[in-house]
């Protein structure tokens, strides 16, 4: 088989899809590596799986499709709000034997395949990923004559690889709405330290949020030779 996509690929025991004890991590392995699954972030990918009932490789004849998401998690607990990535197949084989799935030969060598192009993969967001890893939920399921069934759920890690290409850092494009007498009254009007050009003031508000303030400016009144600092309050529209 010719390498196109980044692989993982995850024996699912139907007998305990959630795991064992409670917040088992080790639920879903990657078969290739033996460790928990690690994926990364804006490449291609394909997630092969391999359902097992009870250690014995299932016919999947109860089941008429398979659906993979991705899933923020929080402190180590799957969220379940709306999927990061979602994807759904029908298109099984159910004649894998363990030899083939154990050895990674046939075509293909599992029961059914998830495939991510780069850009998909790219979209999920890796705010707050630490060290460029960012730890995500994994949750398959399938859908039976009787409704959905859990399949597996556990934890994966998205990790930037550091390269070029689709989910690579992008400088944003500036955008300006302001015509240049705004830009020139701006800088004209603003706060300096130390000396500033005449006329210029500052404004203090509310901290409660009522937008009520008050401004500060010197003046030299008529008939005077002294400057004095006034100040007059001010309400924002």
């Amino acid at each position: 088989m010719s390498f196109t996509r980044n692989r993982i690929r995850l024996p699912l025991e139907l007998g305990a899809p959630v795991g064992k004890v409670t917040r088992d991590t080790a639920v879903l392995i990657d078969a290739l590596t033996n460790g928990n699954p690690r994926i990364t972030h804006g490449r291609a990918l394909q997630v092969e799986v391999a359902l097992f009932n009870n250690t014995v490789l299932d016919n999947l004849s109860g089941l008429t499709s398979l659906t993979l998401e991705l899933k923020d998690a929080t402190s180590g607990v799957i969220d379940t709000g709306s999927a990061k990535l979602s994807k759904t197949t029908s298109d099984f084989n159910a004649g894998l034997t363990a030899d083939q799935w154990t050895n990674d030969s046939g075509s293909p060598s599992y029961h059914a395949v998830f495939t991510f192009l780069d850009t998909e993969i790219a979209a999920v967001s890796m705010t707050s990923a630490v060290a460029n890893e960012k730890t995500f939920g994994l949750v398959i399921t399938g859908l039976s004559a009787f409704g959905r069934v859990s399949c597996g759920s556990g934890l994966v890690t998205l990790v930037q690889d550091g390269g070029t290409g689709a989910g690579s850092g992008v400088a944003p494009v500036a955008s300006y709405t302001l015509t240049d007498q705004e830009i020139l009254a701006g800088l004209n009007a603003k706060l300096d330290k130390g000396e500033n050009p005449d006329g210029v003031g500052f404004t203090l508000f509310d901290v409660g949020g009522s937008g009520k303030g008050i401004r500060f400016y010197v003046e030299v009144p008529a008939g005077a030779t002294e400057p004095i600092l006034r100040m007059t309050t001010v309400e924002r529209a």
